[in-house]
């Protein structure tokens, strides 16, 4: 979950990043990403799952977090 988080917030600013196929590893990065792409603001990025283990991918991503079964309110 961690790789694809950062991987999605590598490709929504521009970036490219690696994409793994069982034995295959390719770099990937959206294909116009010229003057018609904003990849300069900042986008929210929000982690949807359950549980302490999304809330520390969240955490170390600096991203939201959206939980509902989360049993430890400080994590």
């Amino acid at each position: 979950m961690e790789n694809f988080t950062a991987g999605l917030q590598d490709l929504r600013t521009g970036r490219s990043s690696e994409y793994h196929e069982a034995a295959r590893v390719s770099d990937i990065r959206f294909p116009r990403t010229g003057p018609h792409v904003n990849t300069a603001d900042p986008i929210e990025f929000v982690v949807a799952a359950p549980g302490p283990q999304a809330a520390a991918v969240a955490g170390r991503r600096s991203t939201g977090l959206i939980s509902f079964r989360l049993p430890d309110p400080t994590a």
